[in-house]
Order: C-alpha cells, then structure tokens, then sequence
C-alpha cells in the first residue's frame, strides 16, 4: 500500500549524493577548440581576439560573438584563463 505526503507531513533528508557525468565532447568542437588554443599560443600573453578566434576556425566558431564578448567584458582580448572557461562553459552547453 503506498502512502501520498500530505501539507502536514514532513520530510527530513539526510543525505544527498551526486556523481558528474562525464561526457567528450564532439571530436568537431575538440577541434576547434584544439585551432583556438594553438592560435592564441601564438600571442605574447596566450590571449586571443574575436577576429582570430574567426581565423582559427575558418569562419566557424563554436561560440558566438556575444558570448564572446559577454566573457571579455568590454577588452579586446580574452585571457588564457578565461578561454579555458569559455571552453568548459561551452562543453557543458553541448551536452
């Protein structure tokens, strides 16, 4: 016989538990990601523009312009740290 919670009822949790899962991405957007990487390498300070990012990806990208823009915050660059970011954020949207 199976019992509903009612209003009244309470409900105490005592443990909850979670495991990632972890999926590749498309071995496409590795690629392109993999282009990114290697273009911004290039620059002095491992950064890299939107235009380049375009270069990179034979007009292509990923990502697009506004999101882009949305992590370089007005700069015309984004950093190494934020690329690696942008890339995590990116694979988690392919999903």
């Amino acid at each position: 016989m199976l019992q509903q919670l009612g209003e009244e009822d309470k409900l105490r949790v005592d443990k909850i538990q979670a495991t990632p899962v972890i999926q590749p991405l498309p071995d496409s957007v590795n690629s392109m990601w993999e282009k990114i990487s290697q273009r911004a390498a290039l620059n002095k300070e491992s950064d890299i523009t939107w235009d380049q990012i375009v270069e990179s990806t034979s007009g292509t990208p990923p990502l697009s312009k506004d999101e882009f823009l949305s992590y370089t915050a007005g700069e015309p660059t984004l950093s190494s740290a934020g690329l690696i970011k942008l890339k995590e954020k990116q694979a988690v949207k392919t999903r």
